[in-house]
């Protein structure tokens, strides 16, 4: 199914504001490079559930639960990463069509079995240098990420 062209304007929208608004991190490292290097931004990074124009909801989870759980990860990746990801995590997301590089490719199982849990937790509360991935540190918790790394993983298998 090919995007209606108002849905690339609006990912635009959102990769546009994630950033400039949000000043995501930059460095050497891609992220087809093999290299995980995380960073250490505390900014929190845009979402899909940003009203036309408005401002992103960032609230942290407010659940108070600490499970870790595919259950979890699977609304969590909904909520925060198909935008961009794509909804079977191909990287192919409405929102990752306009970036460069291009959003992680979660089926790529040489590379994903080259990542521990631990750079993949990083990854997804620190952000990753070079690209457009954005720190969820403050807007997820510890057990949801947790969680998203399950799904992650379950797209290589």
């Amino acid at each position: 199914m090919k995007p209606s062209r108002a849905a690339i304007l609006l990912a635009l929208g959102f990769a546009a504001a994630g950033l400039f608004a949000y000043g995501c991190s930059s460095g050497p490292n891609d992220s087809n490079s093999g290299n995980p290097s995380p960073t250490t931004g505390s900014n929190p990074a845009p979402t899909a559930s940003a009203p036309a124009g408005g401002t992103p909801n960032t609230t942290p989870s407010t659940s108070g639960s600490t499970e870790v759980s595919m259950a979890v990860g699977d609304a969590v990746f909904k909520q925060r990463c198909e935008l961009c990801h794509g909804a079977t995590g191909m990287g192919d997301g409405v929102g990752g069509q306009a970036l460069n590089p291009k959003p992680r490719n979660f089926h790529d199982k040489a590379y994903m079995s080259t990542l521990t849990d631990d750079q993949i937790f990083n990854t997804i509360m620190n952000g990753k240098a070079g690209t457009a991935m954005p720190p969820w540190k403050g807007v997820v918790s510890e057990s949801e990420a947790k969680s998203l790394i399950l799904k992650v993983r379950s797209f290589a298998k």
